[in-house]
Protein backbone atom coordinates (compact mmCIF):
# COMPACT_ATOMS: atom_id res chain seq x y z
CA UNK A 1 0.00 0.00 0.00
CA UNK A 2 1.60 3.08 -0.80
CA UNK A 3 2.83 5.52 1.66
CA UNK A 4 0.27 8.00 3.30
CA UNK A 5 0.43 11.77 4.14
CA UNK A 6 -1.02 12.34 8.20
CA UNK A 7 -3.82 14.94 8.70
CA UNK A 8 -6.22 14.36 11.29
CA UNK A 9 -8.66 17.09 9.91
CA UNK A 10 -10.46 14.08 8.29
CA UNK A 11 -10.55 11.64 11.32
CA UNK A 12 -14.60 12.63 11.48
CA UNK A 13 -15.59 12.27 8.04
CA UNK A 14 -14.02 8.81 7.82
CA UNK A 15 -16.00 7.82 10.43
CA UNK A 16 -18.80 9.05 8.35
CA UNK A 17 -17.44 7.35 5.46
CA UNK A 18 -17.05 4.38 7.66
CA UNK A 19 -20.49 4.03 8.31
CA UNK A 20 -21.89 4.88 4.88
CA UNK A 21 -20.35 1.86 3.38
CA UNK A 22 -22.68 -0.30 5.15
CA UNK A 23 -25.10 0.84 2.16
CA UNK A 24 -22.15 -0.08 -0.71
CA UNK A 25 -23.08 -1.85 -3.81
CA UNK A 26 -22.67 -5.93 -3.37
CA UNK A 27 -22.96 -8.82 -5.42
CA UNK A 28 -25.83 -9.88 -3.79
CA UNK A 29 -27.42 -6.36 -4.41
CA UNK A 30 -26.67 -6.44 -8.05
CA UNK A 31 -28.07 -9.96 -8.18
CA UNK A 32 -31.45 -8.15 -6.77
CA UNK A 33 -31.13 -5.69 -9.45
CA UNK A 34 -30.72 -8.57 -12.47
CA UNK A 35 -33.33 -10.29 -11.11
CA UNK A 36 -35.95 -7.39 -11.53
CA UNK A 37 -38.04 -7.22 -14.90
CA UNK A 38 -37.64 -3.89 -15.97
CA UNK A 39 -35.68 -1.06 -15.97
CA UNK A 40 -38.26 0.87 -13.45
CA UNK A 41 -38.32 -1.67 -11.24
CA UNK A 42 -35.02 -2.21 -10.88
CA UNK A 43 -34.38 1.45 -9.97
CA UNK A 44 -37.35 1.24 -7.21
CA UNK A 45 -35.33 -0.93 -5.25
CA UNK A 46 -31.58 0.43 -5.59
CA UNK A 47 -33.66 3.80 -4.65
CA UNK A 48 -34.46 1.78 -1.52
CA UNK A 49 -31.60 -0.15 -1.08
CA UNK A 50 -28.54 2.22 -1.93
CA UNK A 51 -27.45 6.00 -1.49
CA UNK A 52 -30.07 6.78 0.23
CA UNK A 53 -27.81 9.70 1.64
CA UNK A 54 -27.08 11.20 -2.00
CA UNK A 55 -31.00 11.00 -3.49
CA UNK A 56 -32.65 13.85 -4.13
CA UNK A 57 -36.64 13.95 -3.90
CA UNK A 58 -38.42 11.30 -6.27
CA UNK A 59 -39.44 12.72 -9.51
CA UNK A 60 -42.62 11.18 -11.84
CA UNK A 61 -41.40 9.21 -14.55
CA UNK A 62 -38.04 9.50 -13.49
CA UNK A 63 -35.38 8.07 -15.82
CA UNK A 64 -32.60 5.68 -14.43
CA UNK A 65 -30.22 7.87 -16.27
CA UNK A 66 -31.04 11.37 -14.25
CA UNK A 67 -31.63 8.91 -11.21
CA UNK A 68 -27.83 8.04 -11.35
CA UNK A 69 -26.67 11.52 -12.25
CA UNK A 70 -28.06 13.19 -9.30
CA UNK A 71 -26.51 10.17 -6.86
CA UNK A 72 -23.42 11.28 -8.30
CA UNK A 73 -23.95 15.00 -8.12
CA UNK A 74 -24.67 14.35 -4.64
CA UNK A 75 -21.65 12.66 -3.82
CA UNK A 76 -19.30 15.59 -5.16
CA UNK A 77 -21.30 17.90 -3.20
CA UNK A 78 -20.66 15.57 -0.54
CA UNK A 79 -17.01 15.88 -1.38
CA UNK A 80 -16.55 19.75 -1.81
CA UNK A 81 -18.23 20.02 1.20
CA UNK A 82 -16.08 17.56 3.25
CA UNK A 83 -12.47 17.96 1.72
CA UNK A 84 -9.44 20.50 2.97
CA UNK A 85 -8.01 20.30 -0.27
CA UNK A 86 -9.81 22.10 -2.35
CA UNK A 87 -8.20 19.98 -5.63
CA UNK A 88 -10.07 17.14 -4.96
CA UNK A 89 -13.38 17.66 -6.46
CA UNK A 90 -11.74 18.84 -9.13
CA UNK A 91 -10.13 15.36 -10.36
CA UNK A 92 -13.89 14.00 -10.41
CA UNK A 93 -15.24 16.67 -12.44
CA UNK A 94 -12.55 17.19 -15.07
CA UNK A 95 -13.31 13.79 -17.03
CA UNK A 96 -16.52 15.19 -17.75
CA UNK A 97 -14.78 18.51 -19.31
CA UNK A 98 -12.53 16.08 -21.27
CA UNK A 99 -15.78 13.84 -22.34
CA UNK A 100 -17.80 16.95 -23.23
CA UNK A 101 -14.64 18.46 -25.60
CA UNK A 102 -14.53 14.92 -26.97
CA UNK A 103 -18.41 14.99 -27.89
CA UNK A 104 -18.46 18.10 -29.46
CA UNK A 105 -15.77 17.99 -31.59
CA UNK A 106 -16.74 15.30 -32.84
CA UNK A 107 -20.03 17.23 -33.85
CA UNK A 108 -18.16 19.56 -35.45
CA UNK A 109 -15.69 17.03 -37.32
CA UNK A 110 -18.60 14.95 -38.71
CA UNK A 111 -21.36 16.68 -38.20
CA UNK A 112 -23.94 14.52 -36.08
CA UNK A 113 -25.24 15.54 -32.93
CA UNK A 114 -24.36 15.37 -29.81
CA UNK A 115 -26.53 17.04 -27.35
CA UNK A 116 -27.60 13.30 -25.53
CA UNK A 117 -24.07 12.70 -25.40
CA UNK A 118 -22.95 16.12 -22.93
CA UNK A 119 -22.67 15.85 -19.55
CA UNK A 120 -23.48 18.57 -17.12
CA UNK A 121 -21.39 17.20 -13.64
CA UNK A 122 -17.96 19.19 -15.23
CA UNK A 123 -15.99 22.32 -13.97
CA UNK A 124 -17.24 24.04 -17.34
CA UNK A 125 -21.21 24.25 -17.89
CA UNK A 126 -22.28 21.89 -20.35
CA UNK A 127 -24.57 24.90 -21.89
CA UNK A 128 -21.56 26.90 -21.53
CA UNK A 129 -19.05 24.47 -23.21
CA UNK A 130 -21.78 24.30 -25.91
CA UNK A 131 -21.89 28.05 -26.74
CA UNK A 132 -17.53 27.61 -26.91
CA UNK A 133 -17.93 25.02 -29.46
CA UNK A 134 -20.84 26.78 -31.31
CA UNK A 135 -18.98 30.11 -31.69
CA UNK A 136 -15.26 28.30 -32.09
CA UNK A 137 -14.09 30.64 -28.84
CA UNK A 138 -11.80 28.14 -27.52
CA UNK A 139 -9.50 30.96 -25.85
CA UNK A 140 -12.28 30.89 -23.55
CA UNK A 141 -11.55 27.54 -22.15
CA UNK A 142 -9.59 27.16 -19.09
CA UNK A 143 -5.84 25.68 -19.59
CA UNK A 144 -4.91 23.43 -20.69
CA UNK A 145 -8.44 22.62 -21.99
CA UNK A 146 -8.41 25.11 -25.22
CA UNK A 147 -5.14 23.45 -25.94
CA UNK A 148 -6.59 20.46 -26.25
CA UNK A 149 -9.01 20.91 -28.80
CA UNK A 150 -6.47 22.52 -30.69
CA UNK A 151 -3.79 19.95 -30.83
CA UNK A 152 -6.59 17.17 -31.55
CA UNK A 153 -8.08 19.15 -34.30
CA UNK A 154 -4.75 18.89 -35.70
CA UNK A 155 -4.02 15.42 -34.76
CA UNK A 156 -7.11 14.28 -36.60
CA UNK A 157 -6.63 16.14 -39.26
CA UNK A 158 -3.13 14.83 -39.88
CA UNK A 159 -4.16 11.00 -39.05
CA UNK A 160 -7.73 11.06 -40.25
CA UNK A 161 -8.29 8.88 -37.10
CA UNK A 162 -11.34 9.05 -34.42
CA UNK A 163 -8.98 6.59 -32.16
CA UNK A 164 -6.04 9.76 -32.28
CA UNK A 165 -8.48 11.99 -31.96
CA UNK A 166 -10.17 10.04 -28.90
CA UNK A 167 -6.33 9.78 -27.51
CA UNK A 168 -4.93 13.13 -27.76
CA UNK A 169 -7.84 14.31 -25.44
CA UNK A 170 -6.75 11.73 -23.01
CA UNK A 171 -3.52 12.69 -23.29
CA UNK A 172 -4.43 16.44 -22.01
CA UNK A 173 -7.09 15.27 -19.55
CA UNK A 174 -4.36 12.71 -17.61
CA UNK A 175 -1.50 14.80 -17.81
CA UNK A 176 -4.24 17.66 -16.09
CA UNK A 177 -5.05 14.92 -13.25
CA UNK A 178 -1.65 13.90 -13.08
CA UNK A 179 -0.52 17.93 -12.39
CA UNK A 180 -3.12 18.11 -9.67
CA UNK A 181 -2.72 14.68 -8.32
CA UNK A 182 1.16 15.81 -7.47
CA UNK A 183 0.09 19.03 -5.54
CA UNK A 184 -1.83 16.88 -3.19
CA UNK A 185 0.88 15.01 -2.34
CA UNK A 186 -0.95 11.62 -2.03
CA UNK A 187 0.92 8.83 -3.37
CA UNK A 188 -2.36 6.85 -2.89
CA UNK A 189 -4.50 9.28 -5.05
CA UNK A 190 -1.32 9.51 -7.42
CA UNK A 191 -1.26 5.80 -7.87
CA UNK A 192 -4.90 5.50 -9.05
CA UNK A 193 -4.34 7.60 -11.42
CA UNK A 194 -1.47 6.22 -13.08
CA UNK A 195 -2.90 2.80 -12.70
CA UNK A 196 -6.03 4.66 -14.87
CA UNK A 197 -3.42 5.28 -17.51
CA UNK A 198 -1.52 2.15 -17.73
CA UNK A 199 -5.29 0.37 -17.69
CA UNK A 200 -5.96 3.07 -20.39
CA UNK A 201 -2.99 2.14 -22.41
CA UNK A 202 -4.32 -1.76 -22.46
CA UNK A 203 -7.43 -0.83 -23.92
CA UNK A 204 -5.81 1.75 -26.43
CA UNK A 205 -3.56 -1.48 -27.67
CA UNK A 206 -6.18 -3.90 -27.95
CA UNK A 207 -8.31 -1.76 -30.41
CA UNK A 208 -5.58 -0.24 -32.44
CA UNK A 209 -5.36 -2.99 -34.99
CA UNK A 210 -3.70 -2.05 -37.65
CA UNK A 211 -2.48 1.49 -36.49
CA UNK A 212 0.19 -0.81 -34.61
CA UNK A 213 2.03 -1.38 -37.58
CA UNK A 214 2.59 1.92 -38.50
CA UNK A 215 5.57 3.44 -36.45
CA UNK A 216 4.41 6.78 -36.88
CA UNK A 217 0.92 6.25 -35.55
CA UNK A 218 1.99 4.39 -33.00
CA UNK A 219 3.72 7.39 -31.27
CA UNK A 220 0.56 8.95 -31.02
CA UNK A 221 -1.68 6.17 -29.80
CA UNK A 222 -0.27 6.20 -25.81
CA UNK A 223 -0.25 8.38 -23.04
CA UNK A 224 2.18 9.22 -20.85
CA UNK A 225 2.22 8.96 -16.84
CA UNK A 226 1.60 5.40 -15.85
CA UNK A 227 3.62 3.23 -14.29
CA UNK A 228 4.32 1.63 -17.44
CA UNK A 229 6.74 3.64 -20.13
CA UNK A 230 4.34 4.21 -22.55
CA UNK A 231 7.51 3.75 -25.25
CA UNK A 232 7.01 0.03 -23.65
CA UNK A 233 3.69 -0.25 -25.47
CA UNK A 234 4.68 1.03 -28.59
CA UNK A 235 7.41 -2.21 -28.72
CA UNK A 236 4.26 -4.37 -28.00
CA UNK A 237 3.51 -4.00 -31.91
CA UNK A 238 6.45 -5.61 -32.77
CA UNK A 239 6.72 -8.31 -30.12
CA UNK A 240 5.21 -11.61 -29.95
CA UNK A 241 1.32 -11.96 -28.77
CA UNK A 242 2.93 -13.38 -25.70
CA UNK A 243 4.67 -10.51 -24.88
CA UNK A 244 1.46 -8.39 -23.82
CA UNK A 245 -0.03 -10.28 -21.09
CA UNK A 246 3.66 -10.47 -19.76
CA UNK A 247 4.05 -7.02 -19.40
CA UNK A 248 0.81 -6.81 -17.32
CA UNK A 249 1.84 -9.20 -15.31
CA UNK A 250 5.59 -8.11 -14.55
CA UNK A 251 3.90 -4.67 -13.50
CA UNK A 252 1.28 -6.38 -11.22
CA UNK A 253 -1.91 -6.38 -13.42
CA UNK A 254 -2.19 -9.91 -12.78
CA UNK A 255 -6.34 -9.31 -14.30
CA UNK A 256 -4.82 -7.53 -17.08
CA UNK A 257 -2.12 -10.62 -17.85
CA UNK A 258 -5.12 -13.37 -17.87
CA UNK A 259 -7.91 -11.34 -20.12
CA UNK A 260 -5.10 -10.72 -22.71
CA UNK A 261 -3.82 -14.00 -22.82
CA UNK A 262 -7.27 -15.40 -23.86
CA UNK A 263 -7.78 -12.62 -26.11
CA UNK A 264 -10.59 -12.69 -28.32
CA UNK A 265 -12.72 -15.49 -26.01
CA UNK A 266 -14.89 -12.63 -24.62
CA UNK A 267 -14.85 -9.25 -26.00
CA UNK A 268 -16.21 -7.33 -22.60
CA UNK A 269 -13.49 -9.35 -20.69
CA UNK A 270 -10.41 -6.59 -21.21
CA UNK A 271 -12.90 -3.58 -19.88
CA UNK A 272 -13.83 -5.99 -17.33
CA UNK A 273 -11.15 -6.79 -15.61
CA UNK A 274 -9.79 -3.15 -16.02
CA UNK A 275 -12.76 -2.03 -13.87
CA UNK A 276 -11.98 -5.23 -11.04
CA UNK A 277 -8.42 -4.14 -11.22
CA UNK A 278 -9.68 -0.30 -10.50
CA UNK A 279 -12.12 -1.57 -7.76
CA UNK A 280 -9.13 -3.63 -5.92
CA UNK A 281 -7.14 -0.20 -5.77
CA UNK A 282 -9.54 1.58 -4.21
CA UNK A 283 -10.78 -0.85 -1.72
CA UNK A 284 -7.33 0.00 0.26
CA UNK A 285 -9.18 3.33 1.09
CA UNK A 286 -11.28 1.14 3.38
CA UNK A 287 -8.13 0.55 6.04
CA UNK A 288 -7.18 4.43 5.64
CA UNK A 289 -8.30 6.73 8.99
CA UNK A 290 -5.24 9.62 8.96
CA UNK A 291 -6.17 11.79 5.48
CA UNK A 292 -7.54 12.97 2.42
CA UNK A 293 -7.31 9.03 0.84
CA UNK A 294 -10.66 7.82 2.65
CA UNK A 295 -12.74 10.61 1.37
CA UNK A 296 -11.18 10.52 -1.97
CA UNK A 297 -11.47 6.25 -2.25
CA UNK A 298 -15.09 6.35 -0.79
CA UNK A 299 -16.00 8.86 -3.76
CA UNK A 300 -13.96 7.22 -6.39
CA UNK A 301 -15.64 3.98 -5.34
CA UNK A 302 -19.03 5.39 -5.48
CA UNK A 303 -18.41 6.43 -9.04
CA UNK A 304 -17.25 3.04 -10.49
CA UNK A 305 -20.80 1.69 -8.55
CA UNK A 306 -23.15 4.06 -10.42
CA UNK A 307 -21.20 3.12 -13.73
CA UNK A 308 -21.81 -0.61 -12.98
CA UNK A 309 -25.74 0.42 -12.04
CA UNK A 310 -25.78 1.81 -15.63
CA UNK A 311 -24.38 -0.44 -17.55
CA UNK A 312 -27.59 -2.74 -15.77
CA UNK A 313 -30.09 -0.21 -16.06
CA UNK A 314 -28.60 0.26 -19.99
CA UNK A 315 -29.14 -3.36 -20.50
CA UNK A 316 -32.47 -3.93 -18.70
CA UNK A 317 -34.19 -0.63 -21.22
CA UNK A 318 -32.44 -2.32 -24.12
CA UNK A 319 -33.77 -5.82 -23.41
CA UNK A 320 -30.31 -7.48 -23.07
CA UNK A 321 -30.59 -10.59 -21.14
CA UNK A 322 -29.60 -11.12 -18.31
CA UNK A 323 -26.50 -13.63 -18.08
CA UNK A 324 -25.37 -11.43 -20.62
CA UNK A 325 -25.69 -7.94 -18.54
CA UNK A 326 -23.66 -9.92 -15.98
CA UNK A 327 -21.15 -10.96 -18.59
CA UNK A 328 -20.03 -7.47 -18.82
CA UNK A 329 -19.90 -6.18 -15.06
CA UNK A 330 -16.60 -6.15 -13.33
CA UNK A 331 -15.04 -9.26 -12.37
CA UNK A 332 -14.98 -8.75 -8.98
CA UNK A 333 -18.71 -8.87 -8.68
Amino acid sequence: MPSLQYDSRYSFITGVIRALEVGRLTREVIDQVLEMETAGDALNYIRKTLYASFQGRPEPGESPDSFLHTVREGVYVFVERYTFHGGIPLLFRLGYDYHNIKALLKGKIFEVPVRDSIHGSGTVEAGEMEAIFRDEEYDRLPDPMGHAVEMSVEEYYTTRSPLVLDVTVDRFLHSDLLDRVCALSSPFIEGYVRSCIDLLNFRIFSRAGDYLRETGMRKRLFISGGFIHSRLFEELADASPDESPLLADRHGYGRIARVMAEEGKYRYGLERECESTLIEYLGQARFLIWGMEALFGYAAMLERELSILGIIMSGKESGVPREEIKRRLPGIF
